[in-house]
């Protein structure tokens, strides 16, 4: 329907354009003007303005462009086909367009004239004009011109057939087929006949780049049997010319030049993919003989899972089709593999197990050795499988699982960051004052850890009392801040992600091109500060924590939009790192710094533009900032979170070590 709305739609503008133009010709002129539009929708237009059904058949497809301007439809009309070589076929109902045109001459000759079209069409046609059988498969799809005739079909049959190298044309009872011929259909597959002789029961041959699988078909002709090949890639024979040997060693050669074994089951021959290319070996293994073994119960594919488990270095196929698998050994170890089967049907079991820790996804992407795909099936809840096996295969499944469904092991990330800043300032300035002293002013020190016991992070432990009294007076005069004091849980191998940052929203502009000046644009944009930390890390076997760490601190500057017309200036500083650390080991990460100036002028009004004297009157002040995060963080191989009284006991082990153990100094 959608089409349809589209093609009339299409077909009302062209003949809307056509009307236009009208009122700008003298009267009684006509003008058409297509450019590049469908066959299909210029004929409906042209139909449309005739009042004449006018139609194209499955030939007519494409593009074209076509203009005329004149006073008959017929000129227009016929000058159309002339351009596009196209033929029409006029009764007095219906007018019908094609690329390929046929008929019969006064002396009775068949004629053809096609342009630009198919082999397939073109037989199709000559078939419909003369009524006889033209049989053809898969043909070329090149476009061909043919412009001929002849007394006899086949004639020109074959002439449309010429062109392309490797067809022909035959004929048959009545009829003529049309495909490829017997030498360039034995190129294209492949398949190149070889040169077998045989007399007195000794076989002579010539095999150059044929197929595996036509000289296995050749030979289990010759044999007498029927074939199965079980190999996935059919390799090429070369390099074979015997002369005068037995059917057994024409088969041996073969076999060993193409990689493949072979195994005759009572009246068929099957060939499989040979373990090993080795021709020495291959001698030595002859003692081996392939045996089916009926599975029973038991699918193929888990049966040849099983015996590959228990008998290694023999060889299994399963085969599907006949629930039983070709098994290559000596004749011990296929009936010690016919008993375990057997065993193993009597002993297969289907039961849920269900997962602990580990989805059945997980499970799924990495099994253990002692189960395949085949015996194991999701049940549909993400925590559960159900097992299909013997019962033997059902302890070692288990107890492999046990070693994989165990929880990963987590890390317990302290985190510490302080902004330290650093100001600097000159001030010139008029003035005098008189202070008192006092005894102890040059000696007094004074210390606390107030501002630390309050924090998360356990920086008295780590870092001792020195460091520690210095940090404590830092924030005490504001000479630094804690931005964050967190702790972040991960599993071994995964990213925790970190972000304290604030989102600053603009308006964007754009500058007038008449007035010169920004104006708002209506589209808002963000500009996103703070800090930003990832750390992924990993347990290593030796109790070591190897941790990739990126860390990025951005700042954004004054707004200027509204009067420059550009966004917010930002500065941004990052560390990338990689580095190993032991379970609750400190790092710490610096350089993440941050340097602003500012000059201020402060004046006494009037006084101060006196020359000389206002120098007393005024003063300036010029400061210097830098601020600098550094990030102290602590790895700490953990299975759980904290527990309550975690943190109460920290500061009774500082207390233990900076109290107690000064006291028994002292």
């Amino acid at each position: 329907m959608k089409n349809t709305v589209k093609k009339i739609a299409a077909t009302a503008a062209l003949f809307a354009a056509c009307l236009l133009n009208a009122p700008c010709k003298p009267a009684g002129t006509i003008s058409f003007e297509f450019i590049d539009q469908q066959f299909g929708d210029i004929l409906y237009a042209l139909s449309s303005f005739s009042g004449i059904s006018i139609i194209g058949d499955e030939t007519v497809i494409g593009k074209t462009t076509f203009q005329f301007s004149g006073t008959s439809f017929d000129d227009a009309f016929d000058l159309f086909l002339r351009t596009n070589r196209l033929y029409a076929g006029k009764t007095d109902r219906c007018w019908t367009v094609t690329k390929i045109r046929t008929e019969r001459t006064e002396g009775g000759m068949l004629r053809i004239d096609a342009f630009d079209s198919t082999l397939g069409s073109i037989l199709e046609r000559l078939s419909a004009e003369t009524g006889t059988a033209i049989v053809f498969s898969a043909l070329p799809q090149t476009a061909i011109s043919l412009h001929a005739e002849a007394e006899d079909l086949f004639e020109l049959v074959s002439l449309a057939v010429k062109p392309f190298a490797g067809y022909g044309a035959e004929r048959f009872g009545n009829g003529i087929s049309v495909g490829q011929t017997d030498r360039a259909h034995s190129q294209i597959s492949g398949r190149i006949p070889f040169a077998l002789r045989s007399g007195n029961g000794l076989y002579s041959c010539d095999i150059d780049g044929t197929r595996a699988s036509d000289v296995f078909a050749s030979l289990c002709a010759e044999e007498g049997v029927s074939w199965s090949n079980l190999v996935k890639n059919d390799s090429l024979v070369s390099g074979v010319h015997l002369e005068n040997v037995d059917y057994e060693t024409l088969l041996e050669t073969v076999l060993v030049q193409s990689g493949c074994d072979t195994f005759l089951d009572g009246s068929i021959r099957y060939f499989t993919s040979a373990k090993t290319q080795d021709s020495s070996k291959r001698a030595r293994s002859r003692s081996e003989t392939w045996t089916r073994i009926e599975t029973g119960r038991l699918s193929p594919a888990k049966a040849a899972a099983l015996l590959s488990g228990r008998f290694p270095e023999a060889e299994t196929v399963p085969l599907e089709d006949g629930r039983a698998i070709l098994f290559k050994s000596d004749a011990a170890k296929t009936s010690e593999a016919q008993s375990f089967l057997a065993l193993a049907e009597q002993s297969t079991i289907s039961e849920a197990i269900k997962l602990k820790y580990i989805s059945s996804s997980e499970l799924l992407k990495a099994l253990p050795p002692s189960a395949d795909k085949s015996c194991i099936a999701e049940t549909g809840t993400g925590n559960s499988i159900f097992f299909t096996g013997p019962t033997e295969m059902k302890e070692r499944f288990l107890s492999d699982l046990a070693e994989m469904d165990k929880p990963r092991e987590r890390i317990r990330y302290d985190m510490l960051i302080i902004q330290y800043d650093n100001s600097r300032s000159s001030k010139w300035a008029a003035g005098a004052e008189l202070k008192q002293t006092r005894i102890g002013d040059m000696t007094a020190v004074s210390g606390n850890f107030g501002n630390l016991l309050n924090l998360n992070f356990d920086v008295i432990t780590l870092f001792g009392y020195r460091f520690s009294m210095n940090l404590d007076a830092a924030l005490a005069e504001n000479r630094a801040k804690v931005c964050t004091d967190t702790t972040l849980h991960a599993v071994s191998g995964e990213t925790v992600k970190f972000r304290n940052t604030s989102t600053y929203r603009y308006r964007d502009t754009a500058l007038d091109p008449e007035t010169g000046k920004p104006v708002y644009t209506g589209v808002t944009r963000e500009i996103v500060s703070g800090i930003v930390l990832e750390i992924t890390g990993r347990i290593s076997g030796d109790g070591l924590v190897t941790m990739t760490v990126h860390a990025s601190v951005s700042k954004r500057g004054a707004d200027v939009s509204s009067t420059a017309g550009n966004p917010p200036a930002t500065s941004e500083k990052s560390i990338e790192t990689r580095l190993s650390a032991k379970n609750g080991e400190p790092v710490i990460l610096s350089g993440l710094t941050q340097n602003d100036e500012s000059l201020a002028e402060g004046r006494v009004p009037f006084i101060s533009r006196i020359p000389l004297l206002g120098l007393l009157f005024r003063h300036t002040d010029k400061k210097s900032e830098s601020a600098e995060m550094v990030i102290y963080l602590v790895p700490h191989i953990s299975n759980g979170p904290d527990s309550p009284g975690e943190k109460q006991e920290r500061l009774a082990t500082a207390f233990e070590r900076l109290v107690r153990g000064k006291e028994d100094s002292e």
